[in-house]
Protein backbone atom coordinates (compact mmCIF):
# COMPACT_ATOMS: atom_id res chain seq x y z
CA UNK A 1 0.00 0.00 0.00
CA UNK A 2 1.25 3.38 -0.96
CA UNK A 3 2.02 6.43 1.48
CA UNK A 4 -1.27 8.35 2.00
CA UNK A 5 -1.32 11.89 2.78
CA UNK A 6 -4.67 13.53 3.77
CA UNK A 7 -4.78 17.39 4.79
CA UNK A 8 -8.73 16.44 6.46
CA UNK A 9 -8.31 15.46 10.40
CA UNK A 10 -11.84 13.45 10.12
CA UNK A 11 -10.86 11.65 6.83
CA UNK A 12 -9.58 7.58 6.77
CA UNK A 13 -6.44 7.25 5.41
CA UNK A 14 -7.63 4.54 3.70
CA UNK A 15 -10.32 5.31 2.31
CA UNK A 16 -10.35 8.64 2.30
CA UNK A 17 -14.15 8.90 3.99
CA UNK A 18 -14.88 11.28 6.37
CA UNK A 19 -15.55 9.83 9.81
CA UNK A 20 -16.37 11.25 13.69
CA UNK A 21 -15.24 7.92 14.69
CA UNK A 22 -11.44 7.44 13.71
CA UNK A 23 -8.31 6.00 15.28
CA UNK A 24 -5.35 7.76 15.50
CA UNK A 25 -1.73 6.19 15.42
CA UNK A 26 0.93 7.58 16.62
CA UNK A 27 2.75 9.10 13.24
CA UNK A 28 -0.45 11.05 12.58
CA UNK A 29 -2.75 8.92 10.64
CA UNK A 30 -5.90 8.41 10.77
CA UNK A 31 -7.63 4.91 10.00
CA UNK A 32 -12.01 4.33 10.57
CA UNK A 33 -12.45 0.43 12.11
CA UNK A 34 -13.27 -1.22 9.28
CA UNK A 35 -10.32 0.07 7.29
CA UNK A 36 -7.98 -0.65 10.54
CA UNK A 37 -9.30 -4.02 11.20
CA UNK A 38 -8.88 -4.73 6.92
CA UNK A 39 -5.05 -3.95 7.11
CA UNK A 40 -4.61 -5.74 10.39
CA UNK A 41 -5.40 -8.54 9.03
CA UNK A 42 -3.60 -8.25 5.99
CA UNK A 43 -0.18 -7.79 8.01
CA UNK A 44 -1.14 -11.26 9.73
CA UNK A 45 -1.83 -12.88 6.40
CA UNK A 46 1.16 -11.95 4.79
CA UNK A 47 3.25 -12.28 8.42
CA UNK A 48 4.75 -8.01 8.23
CA UNK A 49 3.49 -7.05 11.42
CA UNK A 50 3.84 -9.53 14.71
CA UNK A 51 3.72 -8.78 18.59
CA UNK A 52 7.40 -9.38 18.81
CA UNK A 53 8.71 -7.34 16.35
CA UNK A 54 6.20 -4.23 15.66
CA UNK A 55 4.01 -3.07 13.23
CA UNK A 56 3.64 -1.15 10.30
CA UNK A 57 1.26 1.82 9.84
CA UNK A 58 -0.57 1.10 6.43
CA UNK A 59 -0.38 4.86 5.76
CA UNK A 60 3.70 5.89 5.64
CA UNK A 61 5.32 1.84 6.47
CA UNK A 62 7.12 3.60 9.62
CA UNK A 63 7.91 0.71 12.04
CA UNK A 64 6.12 1.27 15.47
CA UNK A 65 8.53 -0.54 18.24
CA UNK A 66 6.24 -1.98 21.11
CA UNK A 67 9.92 -2.86 23.17
CA UNK A 68 8.24 -0.73 26.78
CA UNK A 69 5.30 -1.98 28.30
CA UNK A 70 3.10 0.81 26.72
CA UNK A 71 0.41 0.32 23.68
CA UNK A 72 2.74 -0.05 20.66
CA UNK A 73 -0.04 2.41 18.92
CA UNK A 74 -1.02 5.85 20.22
CA UNK A 75 -4.71 4.96 19.92
CA UNK A 76 -7.65 7.33 20.34
CA UNK A 77 -11.52 6.43 19.09
CA UNK A 78 -13.34 9.47 18.48
CA UNK A 79 -16.78 9.28 19.93
CA UNK A 80 -19.92 10.43 17.87
CA UNK A 81 -21.97 13.36 19.90
CA UNK A 82 -24.67 12.18 20.59
CA UNK A 83 -27.94 12.78 19.05
CA UNK A 84 -30.64 12.85 21.66
CA UNK A 85 -29.11 13.41 24.97
CA UNK A 86 -30.26 11.36 28.05
CA UNK A 87 -32.05 13.30 30.31
CA UNK A 88 -31.66 11.46 33.32
CA UNK A 89 -27.71 12.28 33.05
CA UNK A 90 -26.65 15.69 33.97
CA UNK A 91 -23.25 17.75 33.98
CA UNK A 92 -21.08 16.67 36.42
CA UNK A 93 -19.47 19.88 36.92
CA UNK A 94 -23.05 22.22 37.03
CA UNK A 95 -23.43 22.08 40.66
CA UNK A 96 -25.97 25.42 41.05
CA UNK A 97 -28.33 24.15 38.21
CA UNK A 98 -28.99 20.96 36.99
CA UNK A 99 -27.79 21.05 33.29
CA UNK A 100 -28.12 17.94 30.67
CA UNK A 101 -25.11 16.35 29.29
CA UNK A 102 -24.25 15.48 26.07
CA UNK A 103 -21.13 13.18 26.20
CA UNK A 104 -19.03 11.29 28.96
CA UNK A 105 -15.36 10.94 29.27
CA UNK A 106 -14.47 7.82 30.77
CA UNK A 107 -10.95 8.65 31.92
CA UNK A 108 -12.60 11.71 33.76
CA UNK A 109 -15.69 9.29 34.58
CA UNK A 110 -17.84 12.49 34.31
CA UNK A 111 -20.25 13.97 32.49
CA UNK A 112 -20.21 17.07 30.58
CA UNK A 113 -22.37 19.89 29.09
CA UNK A 114 -22.41 21.70 26.22
CA UNK A 115 -19.92 24.80 27.91
CA UNK A 116 -17.71 22.41 29.93
CA UNK A 117 -16.72 20.29 26.67
CA UNK A 118 -15.53 23.02 25.21
CA UNK A 119 -13.36 23.36 27.63
CA UNK A 120 -12.35 19.67 28.32
CA UNK A 121 -9.05 18.21 27.70
CA UNK A 122 -8.22 16.76 24.63
CA UNK A 123 -5.83 14.60 25.33
CA UNK A 124 -5.99 10.97 23.81
CA UNK A 125 -6.56 9.47 27.41
CA UNK A 126 -10.11 11.37 27.51
CA UNK A 127 -12.44 8.98 25.94
CA UNK A 128 -15.60 10.73 25.14
CA UNK A 129 -18.64 8.56 24.64
CA UNK A 130 -22.44 9.01 24.92
CA UNK A 131 -23.54 10.34 28.46
CA UNK A 132 -23.72 7.22 30.35
CA UNK A 133 -23.79 6.59 34.78
CA UNK A 134 -21.83 3.40 34.45
CA UNK A 135 -18.06 4.41 33.71
CA UNK A 136 -16.17 1.16 34.30
CA UNK A 137 -18.65 -0.94 32.27
CA UNK A 138 -17.63 0.82 29.05
CA UNK A 139 -13.84 0.88 29.87
CA UNK A 140 -11.17 -1.81 30.02
CA UNK A 141 -10.06 -2.96 33.48
CA UNK A 142 -5.96 -3.07 31.99
CA UNK A 143 -5.92 -0.39 29.69
CA UNK A 144 -8.72 1.97 30.80
CA UNK A 145 -9.93 2.56 27.16
CA UNK A 146 -13.54 2.00 25.61
CA UNK A 147 -14.20 -1.83 25.16
CA UNK A 148 -15.17 -0.85 21.16
CA UNK A 149 -14.72 -4.86 19.84
CA UNK A 150 -16.16 -8.43 20.62
CA UNK A 151 -13.92 -11.38 20.65
CA UNK A 152 -15.52 -14.74 19.66
CA UNK A 153 -12.69 -16.76 20.50
CA UNK A 154 -12.65 -15.57 24.13
CA UNK A 155 -16.70 -13.94 24.27
CA UNK A 156 -15.07 -11.27 25.75
CA UNK A 157 -15.62 -7.31 24.85
CA UNK A 158 -12.09 -5.82 24.66
CA UNK A 159 -10.75 -2.56 23.59
CA UNK A 160 -8.59 -1.78 20.40
CA UNK A 161 -5.08 -2.58 22.86
CA UNK A 162 -6.68 -5.64 23.50
CA UNK A 163 -7.15 -6.29 19.99
CA UNK A 164 -3.55 -5.19 19.04
CA UNK A 165 -2.27 -7.05 21.92
CA UNK A 166 -4.07 -9.97 23.59
CA UNK A 167 -6.25 -10.86 21.28
CA UNK A 168 -4.16 -10.46 18.33
CA UNK A 169 -5.53 -13.30 15.73
CA UNK A 170 -8.75 -13.58 17.33
CA UNK A 171 -11.55 -13.40 15.42
CA UNK A 172 -12.55 -10.04 16.03
CA UNK A 173 -15.61 -7.29 14.98
CA UNK A 174 -16.80 -4.23 15.90
CA UNK A 175 -19.03 -4.56 19.01
CA UNK A 176 -22.40 -3.13 17.45
CA UNK A 177 -21.62 -5.88 14.88
CA UNK A 178 -21.07 -8.68 17.02
CA UNK A 179 -24.44 -7.74 19.24
CA UNK A 180 -26.04 -7.72 15.81
CA UNK A 181 -25.24 -10.94 14.95
CA UNK A 182 -25.62 -12.65 18.59
CA UNK A 183 -29.23 -10.72 18.96
CA UNK A 184 -30.82 -13.61 17.54
CA UNK A 185 -29.92 -16.01 20.11
CA UNK A 186 -30.07 -13.09 22.96
CA UNK A 187 -33.69 -12.77 21.71
CA UNK A 188 -34.13 -16.49 21.89
CA UNK A 189 -32.62 -16.43 24.96
CA UNK A 190 -34.45 -14.03 26.61
CA UNK A 191 -37.48 -15.52 25.32
CA UNK A 192 -36.68 -18.93 26.77
CA UNK A 193 -36.22 -17.21 30.41
CA UNK A 194 -39.32 -14.95 30.27
CA UNK A 195 -41.37 -18.44 29.21
CA UNK A 196 -39.37 -19.88 32.65
CA UNK A 197 -39.85 -16.89 34.66
CA UNK A 198 -43.86 -16.48 33.62
CA UNK A 199 -43.96 -20.56 34.37
CA UNK A 200 -42.11 -19.99 37.70
CA UNK A 201 -44.55 -17.01 38.52
CA UNK A 202 -47.47 -19.51 37.31
CA UNK A 203 -46.31 -22.09 40.12
CA UNK A 204 -45.36 -19.29 42.11
CA UNK A 205 -49.44 -18.41 41.86
CA UNK A 206 -50.53 -21.58 42.20
CA UNK A 207 -48.57 -22.83 45.30
CA UNK A 208 -50.16 -19.20 47.02
CA UNK A 209 -53.37 -20.11 46.12
CA UNK A 210 -53.73 -23.51 47.39
CA UNK A 211 -51.58 -22.09 50.91
CA UNK A 212 -54.60 -19.57 50.89
CA UNK A 213 -57.13 -22.62 50.33
CA UNK A 214 -55.43 -24.74 52.53
CA UNK A 215 -55.50 -21.80 55.64
CA UNK A 216 -58.79 -21.24 54.74
CA UNK A 217 -59.94 -24.93 54.85
CA UNK A 218 -57.99 -25.30 58.13
CA UNK A 219 -59.83 -22.33 59.34
CA UNK A 220 -62.92 -23.18 58.45
CA UNK A 221 -62.45 -26.67 59.42
CA UNK A 222 -61.15 -25.52 63.16
CA UNK A 223 -64.12 -23.13 63.51
CA UNK A 224 -66.59 -25.80 62.81
CA UNK A 225 -64.97 -28.27 65.32
CA UNK A 226 -65.00 -25.01 67.98
CA UNK A 227 -68.96 -24.08 66.99
CA UNK A 228 -69.35 -28.11 67.34
CA UNK A 229 -68.12 -28.33 70.29
CA UNK A 230 -69.60 -24.99 71.88
CA UNK A 231 -72.79 -26.37 70.80
CA UNK A 232 -72.14 -29.88 72.62
CA UNK A 233 -70.44 -28.04 75.49
CA UNK A 234 -74.53 -25.89 75.37
CA UNK A 235 -76.46 -29.32 75.14
CA UNK A 236 -74.52 -30.75 77.50
CA UNK A 237 -75.40 -27.93 80.03
CA UNK A 238 -78.53 -28.29 79.70
CA UNK A 239 -79.32 -31.79 80.13
CA UNK A 240 -77.16 -31.36 83.37
CA UNK A 241 -79.20 -28.76 84.52
CA UNK A 242 -82.54 -30.33 83.37
CA UNK A 243 -81.35 -33.48 85.04
CA UNK A 244 -80.45 -32.25 88.11
CA UNK A 245 -83.41 -29.81 88.66
CA UNK A 246 -85.87 -33.01 88.03
CA UNK A 247 -83.91 -34.42 90.98
CA UNK A 248 -84.49 -31.73 93.16
CA UNK A 249 -88.27 -31.32 92.21
CA UNK A 250 -88.45 -35.19 93.11
CA UNK A 251 -86.32 -34.45 96.46
CA UNK A 252 -88.46 -31.60 97.31
CA UNK A 253 -91.47 -33.37 96.74
CA UNK A 254 -90.32 -36.11 98.75
CA UNK A 255 -89.54 -33.58 101.58
CA UNK A 256 -92.43 -31.74 101.58
CA UNK A 257 -94.90 -34.92 101.51
CA UNK A 258 -92.79 -36.48 104.43
CA UNK A 259 -92.71 -33.32 106.20
CA UNK A 260 -96.00 -32.57 106.65
CA UNK A 261 -97.00 -36.38 107.48
CA UNK A 262 -94.53 -35.94 110.14
CA UNK A 263 -96.29 -33.14 111.60
CA UNK A 264 -99.42 -34.86 111.28
CA UNK A 265 -98.08 -37.81 113.34
CA UNK A 266 -96.66 -35.72 115.86
CA UNK A 267 -99.71 -34.07 116.24
CA UNK A 268 -101.42 -37.47 116.94
CA UNK A 269 -98.17 -38.43 119.23
CA UNK A 270 -98.79 -35.33 121.40
CA UNK A 271 -102.70 -35.81 121.56
CA UNK A 272 -101.75 -40.23 122.24
CA UNK A 273 -99.61 -38.16 125.41
CA UNK A 274 -101.94 -36.92 126.25
CA UNK A 275 -104.92 -39.49 126.76
CA UNK A 276 -102.16 -41.69 127.86
CA UNK A 277 -101.24 -39.23 130.60
CA UNK A 278 -104.90 -38.83 131.90
CA UNK A 279 -105.44 -42.98 132.48
CA UNK A 280 -101.55 -43.01 133.81
CA UNK A 281 -103.26 -40.29 136.55
CA UNK A 282 -106.47 -42.01 136.78
CA UNK A 283 -104.15 -45.17 137.60
CA UNK A 284 -102.29 -43.29 140.27
CA UNK A 285 -104.85 -41.13 142.04
CA UNK A 286 -108.04 -42.81 141.35
CA UNK A 287 -111.11 -40.58 142.16
CA UNK A 288 -114.25 -40.13 140.79
CA UNK A 289 -114.02 -36.67 139.08
CA UNK A 290 -111.14 -38.69 136.47
CA UNK A 291 -112.48 -41.81 136.53
CA UNK A 292 -116.31 -39.49 135.08
CA UNK A 293 -114.46 -37.54 132.78
CA UNK A 294 -112.56 -40.83 131.70
CA UNK A 295 -116.14 -42.28 130.91
CA UNK A 296 -117.89 -39.01 128.98
CA UNK A 297 -114.08 -39.12 126.83
CA UNK A 298 -113.56 -40.98 123.37
CA UNK A 299 -110.88 -43.23 125.35
CA UNK A 300 -113.78 -45.27 126.69
CA UNK A 301 -114.94 -45.84 123.04
CA UNK A 302 -112.53 -49.06 122.44
CA UNK A 303 -113.99 -49.36 118.80
CA UNK A 304 -113.24 -45.86 118.03
CA UNK A 305 -109.63 -45.56 119.36
CA UNK A 306 -109.37 -48.74 116.55
CA UNK A 307 -110.64 -47.24 114.02
CA UNK A 308 -108.50 -44.13 114.28
CA UNK A 309 -105.41 -46.41 114.40
CA UNK A 310 -106.46 -48.38 111.35
CA UNK A 311 -106.89 -44.93 109.56
CA UNK A 312 -103.34 -43.63 110.35
CA UNK A 313 -101.76 -46.82 109.22
CA UNK A 314 -103.90 -46.99 105.86
CA UNK A 315 -102.64 -43.52 105.01
CA UNK A 316 -99.08 -44.28 105.72
CA UNK A 317 -99.30 -46.82 103.51
CA UNK A 318 -100.68 -44.87 100.86
CA UNK A 319 -97.87 -42.49 101.33
CA UNK A 320 -95.37 -42.96 97.64
CA UNK A 321 -92.02 -41.60 98.84
CA UNK A 322 -92.23 -41.92 102.48
CA UNK A 323 -91.83 -45.89 102.29
CA UNK A 324 -90.01 -46.40 99.39
CA UNK A 325 -86.56 -45.85 97.74
CA UNK A 326 -85.60 -42.82 95.54
CA UNK A 327 -86.56 -43.86 91.75
CA UNK A 328 -83.58 -43.29 89.62
CA UNK A 329 -84.92 -44.87 86.63
CA UNK A 330 -86.30 -41.84 84.72
CA UNK A 331 -83.14 -39.44 85.86
CA UNK A 332 -81.41 -42.24 83.68
CA UNK A 333 -83.86 -42.19 80.95
CA UNK A 334 -83.75 -38.92 80.56
CA UNK A 335 -80.11 -38.51 80.19
CA UNK A 336 -79.82 -41.47 77.74
CA UNK A 337 -82.11 -39.59 75.35
CA UNK A 338 -80.46 -36.49 75.59
CA UNK A 339 -77.02 -37.85 75.21
CA UNK A 340 -78.24 -39.79 71.91
CA UNK A 341 -80.11 -36.09 70.45
CA UNK A 342 -76.37 -34.95 71.40
CA UNK A 343 -74.39 -38.08 69.42
CA UNK A 344 -77.01 -37.52 66.40
CA UNK A 345 -76.04 -33.71 66.10
CA UNK A 346 -72.16 -34.78 66.28
CA UNK A 347 -72.77 -36.90 63.60
CA UNK A 348 -74.61 -34.23 61.79
CA UNK A 349 -71.75 -31.40 62.01
CA UNK A 350 -69.23 -33.40 61.27
CA UNK A 351 -70.68 -35.18 58.05
CA UNK A 352 -69.74 -38.49 59.00
CA UNK A 353 -71.99 -41.64 57.50
CA UNK A 354 -72.05 -44.94 59.98
CA UNK A 355 -69.45 -47.53 58.35
CA UNK A 356 -70.74 -48.88 55.40
CA UNK A 357 -71.38 -52.57 55.36
CA UNK A 358 -69.65 -54.21 52.62
CA UNK A 359 -69.63 -58.15 51.36
CA UNK A 360 -67.69 -59.50 48.90
CA UNK A 361 -68.51 -60.14 45.42
CA UNK A 362 -67.79 -63.72 44.72
CA UNK A 363 -68.72 -63.29 41.21
CA UNK A 364 -65.95 -61.66 41.12
CA UNK A 365 -63.26 -63.63 42.67
CA UNK A 366 -60.48 -65.43 41.46
CA UNK A 367 -60.60 -69.17 41.48
CA UNK A 368 -58.02 -68.78 43.99
CA UNK A 369 -59.07 -66.57 46.08
CA UNK A 370 -61.19 -68.13 49.58
CA UNK A 371 -63.85 -65.93 50.91
CA UNK A 372 -66.10 -67.15 54.20
CA UNK A 373 -69.76 -67.65 54.16
CA UNK A 374 -70.32 -63.92 55.97
CA UNK A 375 -68.41 -62.67 52.90
CA UNK A 376 -66.36 -60.59 55.24
CA UNK A 377 -62.89 -62.25 54.78
CA UNK A 378 -60.84 -63.40 51.59
CA UNK A 379 -57.39 -65.53 51.77
CA UNK A 380 -55.01 -66.68 49.28
CA UNK A 381 -55.03 -70.47 50.14
CA UNK A 382 -53.01 -71.30 47.04
CA UNK A 383 -55.66 -73.72 45.63
CA UNK A 384 -58.34 -73.45 43.56
CA UNK A 385 -62.36 -72.53 44.51
CA UNK A 386 -63.83 -74.17 40.77
CA UNK A 387 -65.82 -71.59 40.73
CA UNK A 388 -68.16 -71.39 37.25
CA UNK A 389 -65.96 -68.95 34.87
CA UNK A 390 -67.46 -65.94 33.77
CA UNK A 391 -66.40 -62.77 32.48
CA UNK A 392 -66.59 -60.45 35.71
CA UNK A 393 -64.25 -62.76 37.55
CA UNK A 394 -60.76 -61.57 37.78
CA UNK A 395 -57.88 -64.09 36.35
CA UNK A 396 -55.49 -62.52 39.38
CA UNK A 397 -56.58 -63.02 42.94
CA UNK A 398 -58.75 -60.28 43.78
CA UNK A 399 -62.58 -59.30 44.23
CA UNK A 400 -64.80 -56.49 44.66
CA UNK A 401 -67.28 -55.69 46.65
CA UNK A 402 -71.24 -56.34 45.77
CA UNK A 403 -71.64 -52.52 46.87
CA UNK A 404 -71.02 -49.45 44.22
CA UNK A 405 -70.67 -45.49 45.40
CA UNK A 406 -72.25 -43.21 42.84
CA UNK A 407 -72.37 -40.27 45.26
CA UNK A 408 -71.69 -39.00 49.29
CA UNK A 409 -68.61 -40.07 51.73
CA UNK A 410 -68.47 -43.45 53.05
CA UNK A 411 -65.74 -45.41 54.74
CA UNK A 412 -65.32 -48.63 55.73
CA UNK A 413 -62.47 -50.47 57.99
CA UNK A 414 -60.64 -53.88 57.56
CA UNK A 415 -57.77 -55.95 59.03
CA UNK A 416 -54.72 -57.26 56.85
CA UNK A 417 -52.90 -60.21 58.43
CA UNK A 418 -48.94 -59.57 59.29
CA UNK A 419 -47.69 -61.83 56.85
CA UNK A 420 -48.22 -61.56 53.20
CA UNK A 421 -48.93 -58.83 50.78
CA UNK A 422 -52.42 -56.65 50.06
CA UNK A 423 -53.85 -54.01 47.84
CA UNK A 424 -57.10 -52.21 49.27
CA UNK A 425 -58.89 -49.60 47.55
CA UNK A 426 -61.52 -48.62 45.05
CA UNK A 427 -62.19 -49.41 41.52
CA UNK A 428 -64.86 -48.59 38.51
CA UNK A 429 -67.24 -51.64 37.59
CA UNK A 430 -65.45 -51.48 34.44
CA UNK A 431 -62.10 -52.25 35.32
CA UNK A 432 -60.57 -54.93 33.11
CA UNK A 433 -60.96 -58.41 34.77
CA UNK A 434 -58.23 -60.51 32.76
CA UNK A 435 -54.65 -60.09 32.32
CA UNK A 436 -51.90 -57.71 33.77
CA UNK A 437 -53.84 -54.82 33.50
CA UNK A 438 -56.77 -56.06 35.39
CA UNK A 439 -54.62 -55.50 38.94
CA UNK A 440 -56.25 -52.94 40.81
CA UNK A 441 -53.75 -49.80 40.75
CA UNK A 442 -52.04 -50.79 37.37
CA UNK A 443 -54.80 -49.13 35.40
CA UNK A 444 -56.36 -45.69 34.95
CA UNK A 445 -59.84 -47.03 36.77
CA UNK A 446 -58.24 -47.90 40.51
CA UNK A 447 -56.91 -46.36 43.23
CA UNK A 448 -55.33 -48.63 46.20
CA UNK A 449 -52.71 -48.70 48.76
CA UNK A 450 -49.98 -51.45 48.72
CA UNK A 451 -47.75 -53.77 50.68
CA UNK A 452 -45.14 -55.61 49.10
CA UNK A 453 -42.96 -57.25 51.85
CA UNK A 454 -41.81 -54.84 54.26
CA UNK A 455 -42.91 -51.70 51.34
CA UNK A 456 -46.11 -49.68 51.45
CA UNK A 457 -47.35 -47.45 48.83
CA UNK A 458 -49.83 -45.82 46.99
CA UNK A 459 -50.69 -46.73 43.22
CA UNK A 460 -52.91 -45.39 40.58
CA UNK A 461 -52.22 -46.46 36.56
CA UNK A 462 -49.01 -47.79 37.81
CA UNK A 463 -47.92 -44.91 39.53
CA UNK A 464 -46.11 -46.07 42.57
CA UNK A 465 -45.76 -43.50 45.72
CA UNK A 466 -43.54 -45.06 48.71
CA UNK A 467 -44.46 -44.30 51.80
CA UNK A 468 -41.75 -42.36 54.15
CA UNK A 469 -42.29 -45.47 56.82
CA UNK A 470 -44.32 -48.26 57.27
CA UNK A 471 -47.76 -48.91 59.71
CA UNK A 472 -47.60 -51.06 62.68
CA UNK A 473 -51.13 -51.40 62.99
CA UNK A 474 -52.91 -54.23 60.71
CA UNK A 475 -56.15 -52.39 60.71
CA UNK A 476 -56.91 -49.41 58.22
CA UNK A 477 -59.55 -47.21 57.18
CA UNK A 478 -60.56 -46.24 53.61
CA UNK A 479 -62.20 -43.01 53.09
CA UNK A 480 -64.51 -42.21 50.07
CA UNK A 481 -65.74 -38.30 49.54
CA UNK A 482 -67.10 -39.29 46.27
CA UNK A 483 -67.87 -35.63 44.95
CA UNK A 484 -64.96 -33.84 46.03
CA UNK A 485 -63.06 -36.68 44.05
CA UNK A 486 -60.81 -38.00 47.40
CA UNK A 487 -59.82 -41.65 48.40
CA UNK A 488 -57.90 -41.54 51.41
CA UNK A 489 -56.55 -44.01 53.80
CA UNK A 490 -55.81 -43.79 57.60
CA UNK A 491 -53.79 -46.23 59.79
CA UNK A 492 -56.35 -47.35 63.26
CA UNK A 493 -53.76 -47.56 65.84
CA UNK A 494 -53.99 -45.93 69.19
CA UNK A 495 -54.51 -42.73 66.91
CA UNK A 496 -55.76 -42.46 63.47
CA UNK A 497 -53.15 -41.73 61.30
CA UNK A 498 -53.40 -40.47 57.90
CA UNK A 499 -51.31 -42.63 55.47
CA UNK A 500 -52.00 -40.95 51.77
CA UNK A 501 -55.03 -39.83 49.79
CA UNK A 502 -55.83 -39.36 45.94
CA UNK A 503 -57.54 -36.53 44.36
CA UNK A 504 -59.78 -37.36 40.66
CA UNK A 505 -62.18 -36.68 38.67
CA UNK A 506 -64.79 -39.66 39.57
CA UNK A 507 -66.83 -40.55 36.51
CA UNK A 508 -68.46 -44.12 37.53
CA UNK A 509 -69.85 -46.00 40.27
CA UNK A 510 -67.21 -47.27 42.60
CA UNK A 511 -66.63 -50.60 44.42
CA UNK A 512 -64.21 -51.27 47.39
CA UNK A 513 -61.43 -53.42 46.10
CA UNK A 514 -59.39 -56.23 47.18
CA UNK A 515 -56.06 -57.71 46.19
CA UNK A 516 -53.97 -60.26 48.22
CA UNK A 517 -51.18 -62.96 47.78
CA UNK A 518 -50.28 -66.28 49.01
CA UNK A 519 -50.19 -66.25 52.69
CA UNK A 520 -51.98 -63.08 53.14
CA UNK A 521 -55.47 -62.39 54.10
CA UNK A 522 -58.06 -59.49 54.75
CA UNK A 523 -61.31 -59.02 56.41
CA UNK A 524 -63.79 -56.58 56.26
CA UNK A 525 -64.69 -54.87 59.91
CA UNK A 526 -67.68 -52.76 58.67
Amino acid sequence: MSSIDLNGDDNCSSCLEVSLNLINLRCGHNFCRDCFINVLGSQERTSVGSLGRGDICPGCMVLSSNSDNSPYLQLQTRSEPPENPVAEIFCTYCIHSEVLAIQSCLHCEASLCASHLKVHTKSQEHILTKPTKSFKDNKCSIHNKILDFYCFQDNLCICISCHLKEHRGHQVCDFNEAFEKLKKKIDLSLEILTSEMEEIEKRVQRLQDRQINFQEKVANVAERVCALFRNLRKQQEDLENKILNDISWQEKQTSLSVSNRLLHLEQKQNELSRKIGNIKELYETPNPLLFSQWLNSDNNDLHKLGREISTYRKEDVKMPYALKEFDEGPVFQTLHTGLLHMVADIKRGIFVQEASDLLLDVNTASNNVAITEDLKELSCPGNDQQRIEQDERFDFSQVLSTRQFSSGRHYWDVEAGDSGNFRLGVAYSTIERKGRKARIGHNDKSWCLGKEDDTFFAIHDSNKNCMERGFPSRKIRIYLDYEAGQVSFYELGDSIRHLHTFTATFTEPLHAAFCIFLTSWVRILS
